[in-house]
Protein backbone atom coordinates (compact mmCIF):
# COMPACT_ATOMS: atom_id res chain seq x y z
CA UNK A 1 0.00 0.00 0.00
CA UNK A 2 2.70 2.31 0.45
CA UNK A 3 4.59 1.44 -2.12
CA UNK A 4 1.75 2.50 -4.11
CA UNK A 5 0.83 5.64 -2.95
CA UNK A 6 4.84 6.40 -3.12
CA UNK A 7 4.92 5.51 -6.44
CA UNK A 8 2.13 7.37 -7.37
CA UNK A 9 3.68 10.55 -5.55
CA UNK A 10 6.92 10.17 -7.47
CA UNK A 11 5.02 9.48 -10.87
CA UNK A 12 2.77 12.85 -10.60
CA UNK A 13 5.54 15.19 -8.98
CA UNK A 14 8.14 14.30 -12.24
CA UNK A 15 5.41 13.90 -14.75
CA UNK A 16 5.30 17.26 -16.02
CA UNK A 17 2.69 19.75 -16.32
CA UNK A 18 1.84 22.95 -13.88
CA UNK A 19 -1.88 22.64 -12.38
CA UNK A 20 -1.32 26.48 -11.65
CA UNK A 21 -2.13 26.76 -15.05
CA UNK A 22 -4.97 24.91 -15.37
CA UNK A 23 -6.34 27.19 -12.19
CA UNK A 24 -5.63 30.03 -13.82
CA UNK A 25 -5.17 29.95 -17.38
CA UNK A 26 -2.30 31.04 -19.37
CA UNK A 27 -2.99 34.88 -19.11
CA UNK A 28 -2.13 35.35 -15.69
CA UNK A 29 2.04 36.67 -14.75
CA UNK A 30 4.50 34.50 -13.59
CA UNK A 31 4.36 36.30 -10.47
CA UNK A 32 0.78 35.67 -9.68
CA UNK A 33 1.56 31.63 -11.01
CA UNK A 34 4.44 31.54 -8.27
CA UNK A 35 2.40 33.13 -5.51
CA UNK A 36 -0.48 30.07 -6.22
CA UNK A 37 2.42 27.62 -6.35
CA UNK A 38 3.31 29.14 -2.32
CA UNK A 39 0.05 29.23 -1.56
CA UNK A 40 -0.42 25.50 -2.17
CA UNK A 41 2.98 24.14 -1.53
CA UNK A 42 3.84 23.27 -4.76
CA UNK A 43 7.15 25.07 -4.30
CA UNK A 44 8.33 22.97 -1.34
CA UNK A 45 11.02 20.75 -1.40
CA UNK A 46 9.60 17.17 -2.72
CA UNK A 47 10.46 15.31 0.39
CA UNK A 48 8.03 17.59 2.69
CA UNK A 49 5.47 17.54 0.06
CA UNK A 50 5.87 13.42 0.14
CA UNK A 51 5.80 13.06 4.31
CA UNK A 52 2.83 16.05 3.85
CA UNK A 53 0.85 13.97 2.28
CA UNK A 54 1.73 10.29 3.66
CA UNK A 55 1.03 12.51 6.80
CA UNK A 56 -2.86 13.92 5.28
CA UNK A 57 -3.11 10.36 3.72
CA UNK A 58 -3.20 7.73 6.96
CA UNK A 59 -4.99 10.56 8.64
CA UNK A 60 -8.42 10.94 6.30
CA UNK A 61 -7.12 14.73 6.17
CA UNK A 62 -7.53 14.63 2.07
CA UNK A 63 -7.46 18.26 1.41
CA UNK A 64 -9.36 20.07 -1.34
CA UNK A 65 -8.80 19.95 -4.80
CA UNK A 66 -7.16 22.02 -6.40
CA UNK A 67 -9.20 22.87 -9.45
CA UNK A 68 -12.49 22.83 -7.68
CA UNK A 69 -11.89 24.22 -4.59
CA UNK A 70 -14.14 21.64 -2.53
CA UNK A 71 -12.77 18.85 0.29
CA UNK A 72 -11.83 15.84 -1.92
CA UNK A 73 -13.84 13.41 0.82
CA UNK A 74 -17.18 15.06 -1.16
CA UNK A 75 -15.75 14.22 -4.04
CA UNK A 76 -15.07 10.70 -3.66
CA UNK A 77 -18.53 10.68 -1.40
CA UNK A 78 -20.63 11.61 -4.58
CA UNK A 79 -18.66 9.87 -7.20
CA UNK A 80 -17.91 7.12 -5.74
CA UNK A 81 -21.44 5.51 -5.63
CA UNK A 82 -21.54 5.64 -9.45
CA UNK A 83 -18.77 3.18 -9.85
CA UNK A 84 -19.51 1.08 -6.88
CA UNK A 85 -22.79 0.32 -9.19
CA UNK A 86 -20.81 -0.07 -12.28
CA UNK A 87 -18.14 -2.59 -10.75
CA UNK A 88 -20.46 -4.66 -8.74
CA UNK A 89 -22.79 -5.16 -11.75
CA UNK A 90 -20.29 -5.65 -14.00
CA UNK A 91 -19.02 -8.28 -12.02
CA UNK A 92 -22.04 -9.89 -11.61
CA UNK A 93 -22.57 -10.16 -15.09
CA UNK A 94 -19.34 -11.32 -15.56
CA UNK A 95 -20.03 -14.47 -13.13
CA UNK A 96 -23.53 -15.33 -14.10
CA UNK A 97 -22.21 -15.44 -17.67
CA UNK A 98 -18.18 -17.12 -17.14
CA UNK A 99 -19.09 -19.46 -14.77
CA UNK A 100 -22.38 -21.36 -15.97
CA UNK A 101 -20.44 -21.27 -19.14
CA UNK A 102 -17.52 -22.64 -18.13
CA UNK A 103 -19.29 -25.57 -16.55
CA UNK A 104 -21.25 -26.38 -19.29
CA UNK A 105 -17.67 -26.60 -21.57
CA UNK A 106 -16.43 -28.97 -18.80
CA UNK A 107 -19.44 -31.03 -18.56
CA UNK A 108 -19.76 -31.60 -23.19
CA UNK A 109 -16.03 -31.33 -23.03
CA UNK A 110 -14.93 -31.91 -26.53
CA UNK A 111 -18.03 -31.50 -28.04
CA UNK A 112 -19.51 -28.14 -30.48
CA UNK A 113 -21.28 -27.06 -27.39
CA UNK A 114 -17.38 -26.89 -25.84
CA UNK A 115 -15.82 -25.25 -28.72
CA UNK A 116 -18.03 -22.49 -29.25
CA UNK A 117 -17.89 -21.91 -26.12
CA UNK A 118 -13.93 -21.56 -26.17
CA UNK A 119 -14.14 -19.28 -29.03
CA UNK A 120 -16.69 -16.66 -27.28
CA UNK A 121 -14.76 -16.99 -24.78
CA UNK A 122 -11.88 -16.16 -26.15
CA UNK A 123 -13.62 -13.30 -28.44
CA UNK A 124 -15.23 -11.57 -25.10
CA UNK A 125 -11.61 -10.00 -23.60
CA UNK A 126 -10.99 -9.30 -26.85
CA UNK A 127 -13.15 -6.54 -27.05
CA UNK A 128 -12.27 -3.75 -24.69
CA UNK A 129 -15.18 -2.35 -22.83
CA UNK A 130 -15.02 1.33 -24.26
CA UNK A 131 -15.14 -0.71 -27.41
CA UNK A 132 -18.37 -2.68 -27.13
CA UNK A 133 -19.51 0.32 -25.07
CA UNK A 134 -19.51 2.17 -28.37
CA UNK A 135 -21.61 -0.42 -30.48
CA UNK A 136 -24.10 -0.62 -27.82
CA UNK A 137 -24.65 3.10 -27.76
CA UNK A 138 -25.07 2.89 -31.20
CA UNK A 139 -27.07 -0.11 -31.55
CA UNK A 140 -29.40 0.14 -28.65
CA UNK A 141 -29.34 3.88 -27.88
CA UNK A 142 -29.24 5.42 -31.28
CA UNK A 143 -30.54 3.17 -34.03
CA UNK A 144 -32.93 1.18 -32.07
CA UNK A 145 -33.45 3.70 -28.91
CA UNK A 146 -34.18 1.39 -26.33
CA UNK A 147 -31.64 2.68 -23.28
CA UNK A 148 -30.31 6.31 -22.54
CA UNK A 149 -26.69 6.74 -23.96
CA UNK A 150 -24.97 8.55 -21.21
CA UNK A 151 -25.55 9.97 -17.61
CA UNK A 152 -25.63 8.09 -14.16
CA UNK A 153 -29.59 8.87 -13.67
CA UNK A 154 -31.02 10.48 -10.65
CA UNK A 155 -30.03 9.64 -7.21
CA UNK A 156 -32.91 9.80 -5.91
CA UNK A 157 -34.47 7.38 -8.63
CA UNK A 158 -33.71 3.78 -7.77
CA UNK A 159 -34.65 2.28 -11.28
CA UNK A 160 -33.39 5.25 -13.16
CA UNK A 161 -30.18 4.98 -12.37
CA UNK A 162 -30.27 0.75 -13.02
CA UNK A 163 -32.06 1.84 -16.44
CA UNK A 164 -29.03 3.66 -17.11
CA UNK A 165 -26.78 1.17 -16.03
CA UNK A 166 -27.78 -2.02 -18.19
CA UNK A 167 -25.36 -0.97 -20.97
CA UNK A 168 -22.28 -0.18 -19.51
CA UNK A 169 -22.35 -2.83 -16.69
CA UNK A 170 -22.96 -5.08 -19.75
CA UNK A 171 -20.35 -3.86 -21.93
CA UNK A 172 -17.85 -4.33 -18.50
CA UNK A 173 -19.37 -7.76 -17.98
CA UNK A 174 -18.67 -9.28 -20.81
CA UNK A 175 -15.19 -8.46 -21.29
CA UNK A 176 -14.19 -9.94 -17.96
CA UNK A 177 -16.70 -12.80 -18.36
CA UNK A 178 -14.34 -14.91 -21.22
CA UNK A 179 -11.51 -14.81 -18.55
CA UNK A 180 -13.52 -16.21 -16.05
CA UNK A 181 -15.33 -19.06 -18.51
CA UNK A 182 -12.24 -20.53 -19.63
CA UNK A 183 -10.59 -20.71 -16.05
CA UNK A 184 -13.76 -22.36 -14.69
CA UNK A 185 -13.24 -24.55 -17.68
CA UNK A 186 -9.76 -25.89 -16.81
CA UNK A 187 -10.81 -25.98 -13.06
CA UNK A 188 -13.64 -28.29 -13.26
CA UNK A 189 -11.50 -30.66 -16.15
CA UNK A 190 -8.73 -31.03 -13.95
CA UNK A 191 -11.32 -32.09 -10.91
CA UNK A 192 -13.59 -33.87 -13.04
CA UNK A 193 -11.53 -37.12 -12.64
CA UNK A 194 -10.38 -37.12 -9.15
CA UNK A 195 -11.17 -40.45 -7.01
CA UNK A 196 -13.97 -38.40 -5.42
CA UNK A 197 -16.09 -38.11 -7.99
CA UNK A 198 -15.47 -41.75 -9.90
CA UNK A 199 -17.48 -42.89 -6.22
CA UNK A 200 -19.76 -40.25 -6.42
CA UNK A 201 -20.86 -41.75 -10.12
CA UNK A 202 -20.36 -45.62 -8.70
CA UNK A 203 -23.34 -44.65 -5.92
CA UNK A 204 -25.92 -43.83 -8.47
CA UNK A 205 -25.59 -39.49 -8.28
CA UNK A 206 -27.48 -37.81 -11.32
CA UNK A 207 -24.56 -35.81 -13.40
CA UNK A 208 -26.04 -32.84 -12.26
CA UNK A 209 -25.46 -33.18 -8.70
CA UNK A 210 -22.46 -34.65 -9.26
CA UNK A 211 -21.12 -31.40 -11.23
CA UNK A 212 -22.13 -28.81 -9.07
CA UNK A 213 -21.83 -30.71 -5.36
CA UNK A 214 -18.46 -32.94 -6.00
CA UNK A 215 -16.78 -31.19 -8.95
CA UNK A 216 -17.62 -27.20 -9.28
CA UNK A 217 -17.12 -26.90 -5.62
CA UNK A 218 -13.80 -28.29 -5.38
CA UNK A 219 -12.50 -26.01 -8.36
CA UNK A 220 -13.33 -23.11 -6.62
CA UNK A 221 -9.92 -21.71 -5.02
CA UNK A 222 -9.03 -20.84 -8.82
CA UNK A 223 -12.06 -19.49 -9.64
CA UNK A 224 -12.12 -17.86 -6.93
CA UNK A 225 -8.71 -16.53 -7.17
CA UNK A 226 -9.12 -15.48 -10.84
CA UNK A 227 -12.64 -13.60 -9.86
CA UNK A 228 -10.49 -11.45 -6.91
CA UNK A 229 -7.75 -10.55 -9.49
CA UNK A 230 -10.52 -9.75 -12.17
CA UNK A 231 -11.54 -6.89 -10.02
CA UNK A 232 -8.44 -5.11 -10.62
CA UNK A 233 -9.49 -5.32 -14.53
CA UNK A 234 -13.06 -3.87 -13.74
CA UNK A 235 -11.72 -1.11 -11.80
CA UNK A 236 -9.37 -0.24 -14.55
CA UNK A 237 -12.79 -0.94 -17.33
CA UNK A 238 -14.73 2.00 -15.38
CA UNK A 239 -12.40 4.68 -16.11
CA UNK A 240 -13.06 4.33 -19.85
CA UNK A 241 -16.85 2.82 -19.32
CA UNK A 242 -17.89 5.84 -17.59
CA UNK A 243 -15.87 8.27 -19.67
CA UNK A 244 -17.55 6.67 -22.52
CA UNK A 245 -21.18 6.37 -21.56
CA UNK A 246 -20.88 9.68 -19.66
CA UNK A 247 -21.12 8.14 -15.88
CA UNK A 248 -19.51 10.66 -13.03
CA UNK A 249 -18.14 8.23 -11.30
CA UNK A 250 -14.29 7.63 -9.81
CA UNK A 251 -13.02 6.70 -13.20
CA UNK A 252 -13.99 9.75 -14.95
CA UNK A 253 -13.36 12.65 -12.42
CA UNK A 254 -10.11 10.75 -12.35
CA UNK A 255 -9.42 11.33 -16.17
CA UNK A 256 -10.73 15.18 -15.60
CA UNK A 257 -7.98 15.47 -12.53
CA UNK A 258 -5.17 14.33 -14.46
CA UNK A 259 -6.00 16.30 -17.26
CA UNK A 260 -6.30 19.44 -14.87
CA UNK A 261 -2.72 18.20 -12.93
CA UNK A 262 -4.86 17.85 -9.89
CA UNK A 263 -2.54 16.46 -7.64
CA UNK A 264 -4.51 16.02 -4.67
CA UNK A 265 -7.13 14.30 -5.99
CA UNK A 266 -5.37 11.83 -8.55
CA UNK A 267 -3.07 10.41 -5.62
CA UNK A 268 -5.68 10.20 -3.59
CA UNK A 269 -8.12 8.25 -5.96
CA UNK A 270 -5.03 5.70 -6.50
CA UNK A 271 -4.37 5.06 -3.07
CA UNK A 272 -8.08 4.44 -2.97
CA UNK A 273 -7.87 2.57 -5.97
CA UNK A 274 -4.80 0.28 -4.66
CA UNK A 275 -6.67 0.11 -1.15
CA UNK A 276 -9.72 -1.73 -2.47
CA UNK A 277 -7.87 -4.34 -4.36
CA UNK A 278 -5.73 -4.98 -1.53
CA UNK A 279 -9.11 -5.72 0.57
CA UNK A 280 -10.06 -7.71 -2.35
CA UNK A 281 -7.36 -10.02 -2.31
CA UNK A 282 -7.63 -9.77 2.06
CA UNK A 283 -11.58 -11.04 1.19
CA UNK A 284 -10.07 -14.11 -1.30
CA UNK A 285 -7.66 -15.18 1.18
CA UNK A 286 -10.41 -15.60 3.77
CA UNK A 287 -13.07 -17.16 1.47
CA UNK A 288 -9.90 -19.44 0.86
CA UNK A 289 -10.31 -21.25 4.85
CA UNK A 290 -14.39 -21.53 3.56
CA UNK A 291 -13.93 -23.47 0.48
CA UNK A 292 -10.89 -25.34 1.77
CA UNK A 293 -10.99 -26.88 5.34
CA UNK A 294 -7.11 -27.52 5.19
CA UNK A 295 -6.29 -23.65 5.08
CA UNK A 296 -5.86 -22.50 8.82
CA UNK A 297 -4.49 -19.06 9.75
CA UNK A 298 -2.57 -18.86 12.60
Amino acid sequence: MLGAVTIVFVVMRFAGGDPTYAILGDHASPDVHEALRETLGLNRPIYQQYFEYIRKLFTFNFGNSLVKKVPIGDLISYHIRFTIELAISGFVIAVMIGIPLGIVAAYKRNTKVDHIIRIVSLIFPSMPPFYVGIVFILLFAIIYPIFPSSGGGNLNDFYDRMYRLILPALSLGLFTSGTLCRITRASMLDTINKDYVTVARSKGLDQIRTILKHVFRNALIPIVTTAGMLLAAILAGTVMTEMVFGRPGLGKLLVISVNSRDYPVIETLLALYALIIALSNLLVDIIYAYLDPRIRYE
